[in-house]
């Protein structure tokens, strides 16, 4: 393997390890956002408990934001690590 090709290899992991922080990120945002919803969701009064609002409440919670993207950011962080080493 040339030179150049090590150097983009690297430069490739450098983007692949930035991507799995950025997700990580986005992944405690979602979060925080689930949870801020189930609190909208108990502090409901009881007559909106089986509204249309509560039910999107509801949708929103269950949602798995991101899972297939973190599944593909995964396997091309496998895939990357599984290179040979670069000298």
């Amino acid at each position: 393997m040339n030179r150049e090709r090590r150097k983009q290899i690297a430069a490739a992991r450098e983007l692949i390890d930035k991507g799995k922080a950025l997700l990580d990120e986005a992944r405690d945002m979602l979060e925080t956002i689930k949870d801020d919803e189930q609190a909208a969701r108990e502090n409901l009064p009881p007559s909106l408990e089986d509204s249309e609002r509560a039910q999107a409440i509801q949708s929103a919670r269950s949602c798995d934001f991101g899972h297939v993207e973190e599944q593909r950011l995964n396997m091309a962080i496998y895939q990357a690590r599984s290179c040979p080493p670069i000298s």
